[in-house]
Formats: C-alpha cells, sequence, structure tokens
C-alpha cells in the first residue's frame, strides 16, 4: 500500500508466497514523506543488496526507499527520499528493475531504456541521481510499461531484458526480449 497524507489516496501491494493463493498474503502500507502529498508511481523495484523497496515517482523521477527492510508479515513503514532520476527528467517512468545480484538496474520511460552498472556501496538512489546510464535499444510499444531482466539462464540463453505493454484486457500484447549488446 502507497498512502500520501491524504488518506483517499491509499494504494494496496499485496506479496504472495510462491505457490500460494490470494489468502496467504502479506500488507506492506507505506507512507511518503511528510509534505510529500501523494505521487504517481509505476516502479516498484526490491534491492538484493540492501532488501529495500525502492518506489521511482512516474513524474518526476524522485527516488524513494523504504526506511527499512521488509521481512514477514504485515508492516507499516515510511519512505525516505533518496534521489531524483537524472537522464530523461521529462518522461515519465513506466517501469524498473534490478538484476538479481543488485549490480544493474534497468530504468524505462513510454520511449526509452536505460542502463545501469551499480558498485558495491552505491544506493539506487545514487546510481538513478547519476547521469551515467546508458541508452539501449528499444522499439518503442504501444503503452510499454513493464521491464524485467531475463535470467542469464533463461530458456532463450538471452540474459537480457523482457518489456511489456499495458492491455485494456481485450487484447493481447507481445512480450519482448532484447538481447545483451
Amino acid at each position: 500500500t502507497a498512502r500520501s497524507n491524504n488518506e483517499e489516496e491509499e494504494k494496496k501491494t499485496e506479496r504472495v508466497k510462491a505457490g500460494g493463493t490470494l489468502r496467504d498474503w502479506d500488507k506492506l502500507t507505506l507512507t511518503y514523506p511528510e509534505g510529500e502529498g501523494g505521487h504517481n508511481a509505476e516502479t516498484l523495484m526490491m534491492d538484493p543488496m540492501s532488501g529495500h523497496l525502492y518506489i521511482v515517482s512516474k513524474d518526476d523521477g524522485t527516488v524513494f526507499r523504504t526506511e527499512e527492510v521488509w521481512g514477514e508479515g504485515d508492516a507499516e513503514m515510511q519512505l525516505v527520499e533518496e534521489g531524483k532520476k537524472q537522464i530523461e527528467k521529462k518522461r515519465p517512468t513506466t517501469g524498473g528493475d534490478i538484476s538479481a545480484d543488485g549490480s544493474e538496474i534497468l530504468i524505462k520511460s513510454y520511449t526509452s531504456v536505460y542502463y545501469y552498472k551499480r558498485e558495491v556501496g552505491e544506493s539506487v538512489g545514487e546510481v538513478l541521481s547519476s547521469d551515467d546510464g546508458k541508452k539501449v535499444p528499444y522499439e518503442r510499444e504501444k503503452k510499454g510499461e513493464a521491464i524485467a531482466f531475463a535470467s542469464a539462464s533463461d530458456r532463450y540463453g538471452y540474459g537480457g531484458f523482457y518489456t511489456l505493454s499495458e492491455s485494456n484486457g481485450d487484447d493481447w500484447v507481445q512480450l519482448y526480449n532484447y538481447a545483451r549488446s
């Protein structure tokens, strides 16, 4: 759940255990910093290096992280601002992912994908607040919003990343795979 100071803007996020059902879930309620109000955010990432959850605001690229690591069970946490995305500041951030080892980050807008290499000890906010991201090949999708790293051992053997467009439920959408270049 992401909650602004305005209680009307509460959003819920549920974590379902692998192989579980919707009866087996934990609830996390997140509150933006005082005075921040609500944020339009579509990018939620988990940092495997620190265990923190990160949210990147769609409109202004503000990077927020949880004040502590979420273990198990229901929890309420304050978000803290950790930086602001520097590349393509005026383009909405629609998705992002952090690699399984935490050393790479992908950030997506409707028109572009940027790749960041992360050093040990650097926070996600520090990395995204730099201008070190590299634009990678990407074909614009109708409403491309989702992105995820592919495993180096995925069944296609690419080890790159996948993107997926939003659907209204009536149309099929293509899952795209991009190889590392």
